[in-house]
């Protein structure tokens, strides 16, 4: 049986089992000789629908237009930024620093399996603290109707 108590370790162990291939596809797409721009915006935006579908228990696919919804309605903050948006932007503070989890530019040979823990762990926290500011901003705009 695992160890695993509270909700964010369930949330961030769920994370990690549906997103093994794309950070790992991430990494290698920013690997020196193998830089693949197209390939990294593609797992940056499965890895955003993926923690947005885990932590508002959707699908993956509808993760990208997800919106609050309040009362049964939908609802969008007064900016029109989707969490999709709030997620992708915030994280982008890791995705374009990647030297914070050791990738180095000018590493052909990387030691992907630490750098992919950390910068799960990090893109997580990320993510989660995006989720939070959004539906603040959320319920703010909400209440204020």
């Amino acid at each position: 049986m695992s160890n695993i108590e509270t909700r964010r370790e369930i949330l961030e162990h769920s994370f990690w089992l549906l997103s093994q291939t794309e950070i790992y596809q991430y990494l290698f797409c920013n690997t020196a000789g193998r830089l693949d721009g197209p390939g990294k915006a593609h797992n940056h935006k499965m890895l955003c629908q993926n923690i947005i579908a885990i932590t508002q228990l959707i699908e993956v696919d509808d993760a990208y237009d997800y919106q609050f919804t309040h009362e049964g309605r939908p609802h969008k903050i007064g900016s029109g930024k989707s969490m999709y948006e709030f997620v992708h932007r915030h994280t982008q503070c890791l995705t374009d620093n990647l030297n914070v989890i050791g990738l180095e530019p000018d590493n052909y040979r990387p030691d992907y399996e630490p750098m992919a823990i950390l910068f799960r762990a990090n893109f997580f926290d990320l993510a989660i603290e995006a989720i939070d500011f959004w539906k603040e901003a959320e319920v703010k705009e909400i209440t204020h109707d």
